[in-house]
């Protein structure tokens, strides 16, 4: 569900704000508020009760991000970074490979991966409250305030000459470290 979540934010981060061409806007606020509430945030919800760390799992997290970021709901926007923590500290052991096979940590990365530009300088709105234990958010970074270095070295680490993993456990033929 994530994956298709992900497009439906990114497409109405692209025309939510649209103009005709005289002047108006492209979708009137009943329109803006239907695709908010009943599509985006609703498309969401699967995902943001799904609590555990998996690589189907950071996808949905993703798209909770994403969608929170459209519609300015800090509550999916925190969702989503605590889930890249969870996985960066839960799912990933403490040098950074991967509690499973290669292709595995990688599938779970690859559901994470454009966080780390729509989640770059995110600063929670004004009048945002954190709930207990939470702070407010200004210019947090998920590049820089986070430990995704070490899983990174630990994938690359692993692999063959060839860019090729070697298998093992339950790991299909063919895992190529991502190269370009």
């Amino acid at each position: 569900d994530g994956e298709y979540v992900q497009i439906f934010a990114q497409a109405y981060d692209l025309i939510a704000d649209v103009l005709n061409d005289d002047g108006t806007p492209l979708l009137t606020d009943d329109e803006k508020n239907h695709i908010e509430k009943d599509l985006l945030i609703e498309s969401c919800l699967l995902g943001f009760f799904d609590k555990e760390i998996n690589n189907k799992s950071t996808m949905n997290m993703k798209g909770c991000a994403l969608v929170g970021l459209v519609v300015g709901n800090p509550k999916l926007v925190r969702f989503g970074i605590d889930g890249f923590n969870k996985t960066l500290h839960e799912y990933y052991l403490k040098d950074g490979s991967t509690s499973q096979s290669q292709g595995y940590g990688l599938k779970t990365l690859n559901g994470l991966s454009g966080l780390n530009l729509a989640l770059r300088n995110y600063s929670d709105p004004p009048n945002f409250v954190p709930g207990l234990g939470e702070k407010v958010l200004k210019n947090f970074n998920i590049n820089h305030d986070t430990e995704f270095e070490p899983i990174w070295h630990a994938l690359m680490w692993s692999v063959n000459p060839d860019f090729y993993y070697p298998i093992i456990g339950d790991q299909s033929f063919n895992i190529k470290f991502p190269t370009q």
